[in-house]
């Protein structure tokens, strides 16, 4: 990869997430509705993985994208490295829902464990 495209990747990457998160920020400002809002918080957080499909051709001109995901995804991954991740998840989510009860005042004594759970992490996922 070309250092000069390397760095027109970041650069237009920025360009493009912050022109993303003005919209979103007006967007919000002048009430959309909550999906509208939520669908634009989520292609700001996909703007990275946009302008890499859309430079792919500059940034890896001697392979097709279907080559590139072929070699980078081929090889056999160990099953302990989706159990760390599935733990590590697992734990930023707890965090997520412990952190939304302290700060809502919420005490885990009022939910009723472990019907309750599922629901309440779902809400915490989606809060704007």
């Amino acid at each position: 990869m070309e250092q000069r495209n390397l760095t027109r990747y970041f650069i237009f990457t920025y360009l493009l997430f912050w022109l993303l998160l003005g919209v979103t920020g007006y967007l919000i400002s002048v009430d959309v509705p909550e999906l509208i809002q939520t669908i634009m918080k989520n292609v700001c957080a996909w703007t990275p993985t946009f302008v890499l499909l859309l430079m792919f051709r500059k940034l890896y001109p001697n392979i097709s994208l279907r080559d590139y995901f072929k070699y980078n995804f081929s090889g056999k991954t160990k099953s302990r490295y989706f159990v760390v991740v599935l733990l590590l998840q697992s734990a930023i989510f707890v965090g997520a829902v412990l952190a939304y009860f302290a700060l809502n005042e919420i005490r885990l004594k009022s939910i009723s464990w472990p019907r309750g759970t599922i629901p309440v992490g779902l809400i915490v996922l989606w809060l704007p």
